[in-house]
């Protein structure tokens, strides 16, 4: 990632045989600053959504040869009732649930 606009022009020296304008220059921070914003507002969201009622859980299933297979952690809601839904795999269950579970 370009860290100035000493870094920029010389990205552009490189790739594009010219030098960025001052406009191309103020779009390309702007545009970094914006995603950086995104990124925390997001980081923000899911704490804020962990810390009410989610906790960890993970999926327990009984295996063909009778063994039991175990989920990965996620985060979710533990609700009253639940959903039925039709299983092929352990990875469909942990996709529905936390399609769910989680609200993004």
């Amino acid at each position: 990632m370009v860290e100035n606009p000493a870094e920029l022009q010389d990205y552009y020296l490189r790739n594009f045989h010219r030098d960025p304008s001052s406009l191309e220059t103020q779009a390309y921070f702007n545009y970094v600053k914006l995603i950086e914003g995104d990124r925390m507002l997001g980081e923000i969201a899911e704490f804020r959504n962990r810390a009410g009622r989610a906790e960890q859980h993970r999926i327990k299933l009984i295996g063909p040869d009778g063994k039991p297979i175990y989920s990965g952690l996620f985060d979710g809601v533990t609700l009253a009732r639940l959903l039925l839904i039709q299983i092929r795999s352990i990875s469909q269950v942990v996709i529905r649930v936390k399609k769910v579970y989680l609200k993004r």
